[in-house]
């Protein structure tokens, strides 16, 4: 039976334990810092907050609701990138990436202090450009793959414009019919038709 007071399970009664129906949760559980504690003493749908080891790395340990492991099935943390710690953060994961994150537009973010899986926007700033600075998530850039918009031609820069890369051609430009679009505005690569 549910003990509301303390949230053990009683000698008494024949509620299983933690350690009974869930085993392969039990095993992730973090003896040092629970103390006292231990898998036997608690129910799978304990509000308490326990401590878990996961062992992919030793550095993966965090803290929850036993009935969050059990009843809602959440794992790891930091597998799951919620957390980040050395071992999952971007410069860790995906380096060659990482060199790209620019710190001095991001304020107190580093690329050891985000995962891989963040969908929160950061700047980025790519070697081939001064010019080469944009905004998207570690998400976008690692899941998907996504590259420097100048280098990929999405983007103008003075690395990819016409102006910059055929100025014999930009000569040509009609600036009436074009209005205010310019060589400058325009990659190499655009598809539009102009004047």
């Amino acid at each position: 039976m549910y003990n509301k007071n303390n949230d053990l399970i009683k000698a008494t009664t024949k509620t299983p334990s933690l350690q009974e129906t869930h085993p392969e949760i039990a095993a992730e559980w973090d003896y040092e810092r629970n103390g006292s504690l231990k898998p036997n003493m608690v129910s799978a749908g304990s509000h308490r907050l326990a401590h878990w080891k996961c062992p992919k790395g030793p550095d993966h340990e965090w803290a929850t609701a036993i009935r969050h492991r059990a009843r809602r099935g959440h794992g790891c943390s930091i597998c799951a990138n919620r957390i980040v710690v050395p071992s999952n953060c971007l410069a860790k994961t995906h380096p060659n990436i990482a060199k790209e994150f620019y710190t001095p537009m991001n304020g107190v973010e580093t690329s050891l202090t985000i995962s891989a899986g963040s969908n929160k926007y950061f700047y980025w700033k790519c070697a081939q450009g001064d010019d080469h600075i944009w905004k998207t998530s570690p998400q976008k850039r690692t899941l998907f793959n996504s590259p420097c918009p100048y280098c990929n031609n999405t983007k103008v820069s003075t690395t990819n414009s016409l102006a910059s890369n055929y100025p014999h051609i930009a000569a040509e430009w009609d600036y009436k019919k074009n209005g205010e679009l310019t060589p400058d505005l325009i990659t190499t690569k655009n598809m539009k038709s102009v004047f």
